[in-house]
Protein backbone atom coordinates (compact mmCIF):
# COMPACT_ATOMS: atom_id res chain seq x y z
CA UNK A 1 0.00 0.00 0.00
CA UNK A 2 1.16 3.75 -1.09
CA UNK A 3 1.95 5.67 1.92
CA UNK A 4 -0.16 9.21 2.63
CA UNK A 5 1.52 12.31 2.85
CA UNK A 6 0.21 16.03 3.83
CA UNK A 7 1.73 19.04 2.70
CA UNK A 8 0.84 21.79 4.55
CA UNK A 9 1.72 25.01 2.83
CA UNK A 10 0.91 28.07 1.53
CA UNK A 11 3.81 28.85 -0.84
CA UNK A 12 2.89 27.59 -4.97
CA UNK A 13 6.59 26.58 -5.26
CA UNK A 14 7.18 24.62 -2.34
CA UNK A 15 3.88 22.71 -2.94
CA UNK A 16 5.14 21.55 -6.30
CA UNK A 17 8.59 20.77 -5.15
CA UNK A 18 6.96 18.30 -2.49
CA UNK A 19 4.03 17.16 -4.79
CA UNK A 20 6.88 16.40 -7.21
CA UNK A 21 9.60 14.83 -4.80
CA UNK A 22 6.72 12.49 -3.42
CA UNK A 23 5.05 11.48 -6.32
CA UNK A 24 6.94 8.12 -6.92
CA UNK A 25 6.89 7.18 -3.64
CA UNK A 26 3.45 8.34 -1.91
CA UNK A 27 0.32 9.86 -2.34
CA UNK A 28 0.24 13.22 -1.31
CA UNK A 29 -2.71 15.87 -0.49
CA UNK A 30 -2.15 19.25 0.04
CA UNK A 31 -3.94 21.89 2.56
CA UNK A 32 -2.82 25.84 2.48
CA UNK A 33 -3.04 26.36 5.44
CA UNK A 34 -3.62 24.64 8.79
CA UNK A 35 -7.45 24.68 9.38
CA UNK A 36 -7.70 22.85 6.46
CA UNK A 37 -5.20 20.36 6.99
CA UNK A 38 -6.80 20.21 10.34
CA UNK A 39 -10.05 19.05 8.71
CA UNK A 40 -8.30 16.35 6.95
CA UNK A 41 -6.18 14.73 9.99
CA UNK A 42 -9.52 14.67 11.17
CA UNK A 43 -10.35 12.08 8.05
CA UNK A 44 -7.43 10.63 7.31
CA UNK A 45 -4.44 8.73 8.67
CA UNK A 46 -1.30 9.82 6.84
CA UNK A 47 1.98 8.41 7.57
CA UNK A 48 3.62 12.03 7.21
CA UNK A 49 2.46 15.69 7.60
CA UNK A 50 4.91 18.48 6.53
CA UNK A 51 3.91 21.43 7.50
CA UNK A 52 5.51 25.20 7.45
CA UNK A 53 5.38 27.57 10.02
CA UNK A 54 3.78 30.77 8.91
CA UNK A 55 0.45 30.47 7.54
CA UNK A 56 -2.33 32.98 7.41
CA UNK A 57 -5.63 31.00 8.96
CA UNK A 58 -3.96 29.03 11.06
CA UNK A 59 -0.65 28.46 11.51
CA UNK A 60 1.83 25.47 11.83
CA UNK A 61 2.26 25.62 15.19
CA UNK A 62 -1.66 26.10 16.12
CA UNK A 63 -2.36 23.39 13.68
CA UNK A 64 0.38 20.49 15.29
CA UNK A 65 -1.15 21.46 18.56
CA UNK A 66 -4.84 20.82 17.72
CA UNK A 67 -4.11 17.98 15.54
CA UNK A 68 -2.30 16.32 18.51
CA UNK A 69 -4.85 16.98 20.26
CA UNK A 70 -7.17 14.94 18.03
CA UNK A 71 -4.70 11.86 17.44
CA UNK A 72 -1.43 11.87 19.83
CA UNK A 73 0.40 9.53 17.30
CA UNK A 74 0.56 12.71 14.85
CA UNK A 75 3.40 14.00 16.94
CA UNK A 76 5.81 11.35 15.44
CA UNK A 77 4.64 11.77 11.66
CA UNK A 78 5.04 15.68 11.78
CA UNK A 79 7.83 17.29 10.45
CA UNK A 80 8.07 20.82 10.23
CA UNK A 81 9.67 21.87 7.21
CA UNK A 82 10.26 26.15 7.61
CA UNK A 83 12.28 29.20 6.54
CA UNK A 84 11.89 31.06 10.07
CA UNK A 85 11.19 29.98 13.51
CA UNK A 86 11.07 32.26 16.21
CA UNK A 87 13.19 31.99 19.71
CA UNK A 88 10.22 30.99 21.75
CA UNK A 89 8.80 28.33 18.96
CA UNK A 90 12.12 26.56 18.45
CA UNK A 91 11.96 25.99 22.66
CA UNK A 92 8.30 24.10 21.76
CA UNK A 93 9.58 22.37 18.91
CA UNK A 94 12.71 21.25 21.43
CA UNK A 95 10.61 20.74 24.05
CA UNK A 96 7.87 18.19 22.12
CA UNK A 97 10.60 16.77 20.40
CA UNK A 98 9.34 16.94 17.05
CA UNK A 99 11.52 17.37 13.84
CA UNK A 100 12.36 20.10 12.14
CA UNK A 101 14.68 20.96 8.94
CA UNK A 102 15.02 24.42 7.55
CA UNK A 103 14.07 25.86 4.07
CA UNK A 104 15.23 25.57 1.85
CA UNK A 105 16.64 22.53 2.50
CA UNK A 106 18.82 19.69 0.96
CA UNK A 107 16.48 17.54 -0.81
CA UNK A 108 18.88 14.17 0.08
CA UNK A 109 17.93 15.66 4.22
CA UNK A 110 14.84 15.89 3.12
CA UNK A 111 13.96 12.53 2.04
CA UNK A 112 15.68 11.05 3.97
CA UNK A 113 13.92 12.00 7.10
CA UNK A 114 10.61 12.18 5.57
CA UNK A 115 11.71 7.97 4.77
CA UNK A 116 12.71 7.93 8.53
CA UNK A 117 9.32 8.99 9.47
CA UNK A 118 6.85 6.80 7.15
CA UNK A 119 9.07 3.68 7.76
CA UNK A 120 10.08 3.89 11.53
CA UNK A 121 11.80 0.53 12.76
CA UNK A 122 9.73 -2.18 13.72
CA UNK A 123 10.02 -2.83 17.66
CA UNK A 124 7.66 -6.09 17.70
CA UNK A 125 8.82 -9.56 17.58
CA UNK A 126 7.15 -11.65 14.75
CA UNK A 127 6.16 -15.07 15.11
Amino acid sequence: MRKRILIVDDSEPVIHLMTALFRDSADTEVARNGRAALELVKETMYDLIISDVEMRIMDGFEFFRRAVTCDPSIRERFLFFSSSVPDTEMDFITRENVRYLMKPGDIETLQRVASEIMNPPSTGVLT
